[in-house]
């Protein structure tokens, strides 16, 4: 089954040029306040008290579908995402020091609590 049409929360982490990544999340934010660039990783809670992590690819995208919204994640291009999904809010990723990402993903993720 996919859950993504019963997510009740996100975290978004981003790399905005300083020591300590920029969150953004489901209760402050909306879609599109993330910015453009520099997306690293999002973690996402379900309905059904699961979680998900998306994170190290080159894009994101959030696009409505009849089954609920998309949170997607992809290396093809740009234009193939567009092309696949007119409509597709699309962020872009970036490569970070492995230090960054290894805090991101290991400490950050690992101990998010979901967003009330």
């Amino acid at each position: 089954m996919n859950t993504d049409s019963f997510t009740i929360a996100w975290i978004a982490f981003y790399d905005d040029g300083t020591e300590t990544p920029a969150t953004y999340n489901s209760v402050d934010n909306i879609l599109n306040d993330l910015p453009d660039d520099g997306f690293q990783a999002m973690k996402l809670w379900y309905s059904d008290g699961t979680s998900r992590n998306i994170g190290g690819n080159d894009y994101y995208f959030f696009v409505e579908h009849p089954g609920g919204l998309i949170f997607g994640q992809s290396d093809d291009s740009y234009e193939s995402i567009v092309e696949r999904y007119p409509n597709a809010l699309i962020k872009r990723g970036k490569h970070v020091p492995e230090q960054m990402i290894s805090y991101i993903m290991n400490d950050l993720m690992i101990n998010a609590q979901k967003p009330t």
